[in-house]
């Protein structure tokens, strides 16, 4: 126990410093001296780990009744999930000395691949309207009321990254090769995706079964999309068919803005009708002044949420005034009550499986939605509401399970020589079975190389979708449970990772092994787009 608490206060300390580093290059990614120091702080971390990698060696070479004996001792406590898990492990754990190489490898492997994809990303310029603009400003354009402008920004978007395709394509080809040579040929799981369901504590055949069931149900959208363009026909605002225009807006004279005042009380207000104890952290963070909000050249354009050991959660956004804005900030709160919640574990057991990650951001956004759908009286905001809710369902679940499958492919077949070609036409295949009644170009073949989650985070996409149909199916035992589904909530996020997905899901009565819980997200999506219909 003194050494497992030795090494976890240890680590600790380096990722605090690591933190601070990241979060100082998020604010500016250009400033070489903090990169500079970054990249000595990653030395230092992976020292660390190497240094103290010979303990989790030791613990797995001992002899099973050895073993056994300590990880059922009363003096190890909650740890023996920790020693638990070293064992089981065991078969994918090459040595000490192996482990130690691998470590050092990944810093100049695929880890700086994908710092350099986002490094040749994040500075692209447009000339949008005789204006120079960076990608953050151009990307809302994508749902401009104009369908010209949306047109527009699109080809502008797809232009530039095709521009620089053979780099990006590379970069990430030797991703997807690190992994499965590390992954697959070193550490001997059965394919690339079982590092990832592994890891998050499910099988690949739960994965799947949800992407059938997304598959399944996929249709349901086209029925919104077909109500979305007949409202806004009606009042006058015509545009075609095709993915240029998918994410139109529904069109009202103006749609409401909304400035940071706004949106922390709508954040406060919905998490106090929640539950006193959501407020309370919430609140906390704003206090801390932890969000960090003002433009600056640049900062990272994507919405995130750090929580850094003895500290709040620092939450970062880009707020451009609108309901989508609002709802991003709120995704990214969900994540820091969960940090707040399990923040009373040691170290150890705060991070929970990559699977489960979503699932109180996406609740959190959902509560909100919903609470401003049931506090409306005006039919106008409403639709606004409701048009936004299924978007963003439609974005978190069809295509997030989509952007999965793809990755499936390109991982089982790029170490097999599959060329860019075959990724692109395999992408182009993907996305016009999610949008079969819409128009594609061809140059939306290259859309995959601006989905950046493919670079530094695979398999994570499928994260989203089962993070949304499980909020769907929490928000619909929170409507019939009230407060006793609030206290298992509490629970639920208080655990951090001292339990399994399994196990973790179990206490909110969720079964992610059966089709019929998957379905019931559909069932309720059903639901709103009827709302939508009479209201329309």
């Amino acid at each position: 126990m003194e050494i497992t608490k030795s090494e976890e206060k240890l680590k600790e300390k380096t990722e605090q410093l690591r933190d601070y580093y990241s979060l100082k290059l998020e604010e500016n990614n250009k400033d070489t001296q903090i990169l500079a120091k970054n990249s000595e702080v990653i030395q230092l971390q992976t020292y660390v780990f190497n240094k103290t990698n010979f303990f989790d060696d030791w613990f797995r070479n001992l002899k099973e009744k050895d073993a056994n004996r300590i990880i059922n001792s009363k003096k190890i406590g909650i740890y023996k999930y920790i020693f638990q898990n070293t064992r089981d492990s065991t078969g994918y754990n090459r040595g000490e000395e192996i482990e130690e190489v691998i470590n050092l490898k990944n810093i100049v492997g695929s880890e700086s691949f994908y710092d350099i994809y986002h490094m040749i990303t994040r500075k692209y310029e447009f000339n949008f309207n005789g204006k120079k603009i960076g990608i953050e400003g151009l990307v809302p354009k994508c749902w401009d009321k104009n369908p010209q402008i949306r047109e527009e920004a699109y080809k502008q978007i797809l232009e530039k990254y095709s521009q620089d395709s053979a780099i990006l394509s590379e970069l990430y080809k030797n991703i997807v090769l690190d992994r499965y040579n590390e992954g697959v040929k070193i550490h001997k799981y059965k394919d690339s995706l079982s590092i990832f369901t592994e890891n998050s504590f499910i099988t690949n055949k739960a994965l799947n079964l949800m992407l059938d069931i997304v598959r399944k149900n996929k249709d349901i959208f086209s029925e919104y999309f077909n109500i979305k363009s007949y409202f806004n026909k009606k009042q006058g605002y015509k545009y075609n068919n095709s993915k240029y225009h998918l994410y139109a807006p529904i069109i009202f004279d103006e749609p409401k803005k909304y400035s940071f005042q706004d949106m922390e009380k709508i954040i406060l207000n919905t998490f106090k009708r929640f539950d006193e104890r959501f407020y309370v952290n919430a609140k906390k963070i704003f206090e801390e002044n932890h969000i960090h909000a003002k433009k600056m050249p640049n900062k990272n354009k994507e919405a995130f949420n750090m929580k850094v050991p003895n500290h709040s959660p620092y939450i970062l956004i880009n707020p451009s005034g609108d309901l989508k804005s609002v709802l991003d900030t709120m995704h990214e709160f969900g994540h820091a009550i969960h940090d707040e919640f399990s923040s009373k574990q040691s170290y150890f057991f705060r991070t929970v499986p990559p699977i489960i990650q979503e699932i109180p951001s996406i609740f959190a956004e959902t509560l909100l939605h919903n609470t401003m759908l049931n506090n409306s009286k005006n039919n106008k905001e409403k639709i606004e509401i409701l048009a936004n809710l299924l978007e963003s369902q439609y974005q978190t679940i069809v295509v997030q399970s989509y952007h999965a499958m793809f990755e499936k492919y390109t991982h089982e077949n790029i170490p097999k020589g599959a060329s860019k070609q075959d990724i692109d036409n395999k992408y182009y295949e993907l996305l016009k079975d999610r949008l079969s009644t819409f128009r594609i170009d061809e140059a939306f073949k290259e859309e995959w190389l601006s989905i950046h989650h493919f670079y530094d985070n695979p398999f994570y996409c499928s994260g989203y979708s089962w993070g949304n149909l499980t909020s769907l199916f929490l928000y619909d035992k929170y409507r019939t449970e009230g407060k006793k589904f609030v206290d298992k909530y509490v629970e639920f996020l208080s655990y951090g990772g001292l339990k399994d997905t399994y196990p973790l899901m179990k206490i909110l009565g969720a079964n992610p092994r059966k089709e019929e819980f998957w379905q019931t997200g559909f069932d309720i999506i059903k639901e709103e787009i009827n709302e939508l219909k009479k209201l329309i």
